[in-house]
């Protein structure tokens, strides 16, 4: 009586718990593998004389230049001005975001000493500086259902 009483719960448990269980891991799929954008953080500084509005003018014609190459159709460019922030040296930051890794890999490939890119690059001289930057990998958090 006892081992049909346990077959019985354990047949109970699993009509009320294993359905839930599954629909959740059915409603949260795993990400695709290349769907986090990719983040280039720039540490800038900014040369004598050369105004936030210049700067911001110039970046606008960067990110046009950008925009050429192949793979960066959906490239974003950011300029971080601290207001409250411990930046040492450095005057600002440039985020550049790129939709994927293969959006990056392909910008970062198709970037040639004769692209706009390039060319926007070699005319700005001492405007700024931005010696040190990072690539980071941005995951996205949505709240728990």
């Amino acid at each position: 009586m006892r081992f049909a009483l346990r077959c019985l719960l354990a047949v109970v448990m699993l009509v009320v718990v294993a359905p839930p269980a599954y629909m959740a891991a059915q409603a949260a799929p795993a990400a695709p593998a290349d769907s986090n954008e990719i983040v280039h953080l720039y540490h800038c500084s900014l040369g004598e004389g050369v105004t936030e509005v210049m700067l911001e003018t110039a970046v606008q014609d960067w990110l046009k230049a950008l925009r050429t190459l192949d793979g960066s159709e959906g490239i974003r460019i950011k300029i971080l001005w601290p207001v409250a922030a411990t930046m040492g040296d450095k005057d600002f930051m440039t985020v550049v975001t790129y939709p994927s890794f293969t959006a990056f890999g392909r910008s970062w490939a198709a970037y040639k000493d004769d692209t706009a890119a390039a060319k926007w690059e070699a005319l700005q001289g001492e405007k700024w500086s931005c010696p040190d930057s990072a690539l980071w990998e941005e995951v996205k958090i949505e709240p728990s259902k």
